[in-house]
C-alpha cells in the first residue's frame, strides 16, 4: 500500500508539501505542485480528500453589486470551468470574514467592487486563492483583473484632443483611504493611473498639463467644492472647459447639469465623458462613454482564480491583468 511518505520522497519533497497539496492547499509553488501530482499518479497513491476532489467546485463572489446580469455573467463564466458560484453581498461597506460562509462551502474567492482592507485581505488568503474584479489594492501578493485606467483616461484624452478640444478638465476621485482599527485601505487605480494617462495625453500631443483644470470628486462628495469649483471654471473665459473627463458617471452627470444651468449647450459648447460602469456600451445622450464589460471581467477574473486553485499560477507574486476597455463616442 502506497504511503503518503512514498508520495513524498518520489517527488522529492516534504511529507507537508504533499499534505498541502492533497487538502488543496494553493499556496505551493507550481513546480512542486506539479512533481507532487506526478508522483501521485504514477505511485497510484489513493486518499479519501483525493477521491472527494472530483467533487464540483465552488467560489465565492463578493460583491457590492448583485443583479441579474451580473449573475449571469459569472454562471457562465464559472460553467466553462466546471465550477458552481456562492454570493455574498456587501452593500457599502467593507469585506467582514465573519460574516462568510463556511470555508466548507466554497474553494476560491472574487472580490467585485467591495472594499477590503490589507488585515482581512491577508487571512481570507490563508483560506484560499483570492482574485479582485474591478479594483486594485497596493497589497502585497494581490491578482486582479481590470481595465487599465491609465489607457482608458488616455484614450478619452487624447479623443478630446484630436477633436480640437484644449481645455479638458478632468474630475477624479482622491486616493480612497478607510480605516478599520489600525489597518489603512489604499486604493490606488483610481487617482494615480487615471491622471497619469490624462498628462501622458497632454505631453504626447505637445500640450502643456493644466492642473487649473483636474478636479477631486472626494470634494464633490463631502462639501459640495467641485461643483463651486466648476462653476469658476464655466465663468471664466480663459479657462473654460471644452471637455470634461469624469473617472464616475454619477459626476458626469451632475456636471452636465451644472453646466446647463449655467447656459452652455452639449455638445456645442462642452462635450463630456465618462467611465468606470460594468457595460460594454452605455448610450447616454452626449456623454462619450469607455466601459468595463461584465462579461469580460467574468470570464477572466473566474479563470484566474481557476488556475490559482489548480497550482497553475503562483499565489506569492503580485498580478495586475488588463482587458481591453470598449469606447463608445458621445452622440
Amino acid at each position: 500500500m502506497v504511503r503518503i511518505e512514498d508520495v513524498a520522497r518520489h517527488a522529492g519533497v516534504s511529507i507537508a508539501t504533499v499534505s498541502r497539496v492533497i487538502n488543496g492547499n494553493y499556496r505551493v509553488s507550481t513546480a512542486k505542485y506539479n512533481k507532487v501530482l506526478k508522483a501521485i499518479e504514477e505511485l497510484g497513491y489513493k486518499s479519501t480528500k483525493l477521491q472527494s476532489e472530483n467533487r464540483q467546485k465552488q467560489i465565492l463572489i463578493i460583491s457590492s453589486l448583485i443583479n441579474e446580469d451580473m449573475i449571469r455573467c459569472f454562471e457562465d463564466s464559472a460553467s466553462k470551468f466546471n465550477l458552481s458560484t456562492l454570493y455574498k453581498y456587501i452593500p457599502e461597506s467593507e469585506v467582514d470574514i465573519d460574516m462568510l460562509p463556511s470555508k466548507s462551502d466554497f474553494d476560491g474567492i472574487i472580490i467585485l467592487d467591495a472594499l477590503v482592507t490589507a488585515e482581512t485581505y491577508e487571512k481570507l488568503k490563508k483560506l484560499c486563492p483570492v482574485v479582485l474584479c474591478r479594483v486594485q489594492y497596493d497589497y502585497p501578493d494581490t491578482v486582479s483583473v481590470s481595465v487599465d485606467d491609465e489607457l482608458v483616461a488616455y484614450d478619452i484624452t487624447s479623443y478630446f484632443i484630436k477633436k480640437g478640444k484644449r481645455n479638458i478638465a478632468l474630475v477624479c476621485d482622491m486616493d480612497r483611504s478607510i480605516s478599520s482599527g489600525t489597518t489603512n485601505l489604499i486604493r490606488l487605480a483610481d487617482r494615480k493611473r487615471i491622471l497619469n494617462g490624462y498628462y501622458l495625453a497632454h505631453i504626447d500631443n505637445g500640450l502643456p498639463i493644466r492642473s487649473d483644470l483636474i478636479i477631486y470628486a472626494d470634494d464633490f462628495v463631502e462639501s459640495n467644492l467641485v461643483e463651486s469649483r466648476f462653476r469658476e471654471l464655466l465663468a471664466d473665459p480663459e479657462i473654460c472647459p471644452d471637455a470634461v473627463f469624469s473617472a464616475s458617471i454619477a459626476f458626469a452627470l451632475d456636471l452636465m447639469e451644472i453646466a446647463k444651468s449655467c447656459g452652455k449647450q452639449m455638445p456645442r459648447d462642452i462635450e463630456f465623458a465618462t467611465c468606470g460602469g460594468m457595460f460594454s456600451h452605455l448610450e447616454l445622450p452626449g456623454i462619450t462613454y469607455a466601459g468595463q464589460p461584465l462579461d469580460r471581467l467574468a470570464d477572466v477574473s473566474v479563470q484566474t482564480l481557476n488556475s490559482m486553485m489548480k497550482g497553475e499560477l503562483p499565489a506569492d507574486r503580485q498580478h495586475h491583468i488588463y482587458i481591453e476597455h470598449t469606447f463608445l463616442p458621445g452622440r
